[in-house]
């Protein structure tokens, strides 16, 4: 019984349900191109979560730019805060570059508050129409944004005593 409520307590709010990509058309060139115009377009991705309590995430989709991979991961607008009722399924729209421009895998980011403070961070790859999620991808579907602890313990980061009081490990006793 315990070890049941225990799961319930770190399980995730936030799950994941589905997503949909629209895939904008092709802009036409303009009357006088100039001779390295490219097509530019927006595509949206339309993620849809679910939360099991009331709670509130930033969620954010990033991509990597295909001439410029020194710039990392890049958002195209900044992440957004989403609030949730209790067992409420909300969609939310991001907008990201064609895939000529940004080529592969969207990464859906979700940060969710902890109930000690901290936030608690989730990805997810979502890979474009026709193409399967890389290799490298495997250990983060997005049908698996909501597996693994939530919030686990940091016992592991703080071990320096000073949250403790035990000082002993910087005062040179042993």
């Amino acid at each position: 019984m315990t070890a049941l409520l225990l799961a319930a307590v770190l399980a995730a709010p936030i799950h994941p349900v589905g997503y949909a990509w629209e895939i904008s058309p092709e802009p036409p060139p303009p009357a006088i191109a100039p001779p390295d115009w490219t097509p530019f377009r927006l595509d949206i991705l339309r993620v849809s979560l679910r939360a099991t309590e009331t709670s509130a995430v930033e969620a954010g989709l990033y991509y990597r730019i295909d001439e410029h991979p020194e710039h990392g991961w890049v958002p195209w607008r900044v992440p957004v805060t989403v609030w949730f009722g209790a067992g409420q399924t909300l969609e939310i729209a991001f907008e990201i570059p064609w895939d000529g421009y940004a080529p592969g895998p969207a990464l859906l980011a979700v940060w969710q508050q902890c109930g000690d403070g901290r936030v608690h961070h989730q990805g997810a790859g979502i890979p474009r129409p026709g193409q399967p999620l890389p290799p490298e991808w495997a250990g983060m579907p997005f049908h698996a944004l909501a597996s693994g602890a939530f919030c686990p313990e940091t016992a592991s980061i703080f071990a320096d005593g000073f949250e403790t009081g035990d000082l002993s490990r910087w005062g040179g006793a042993s």
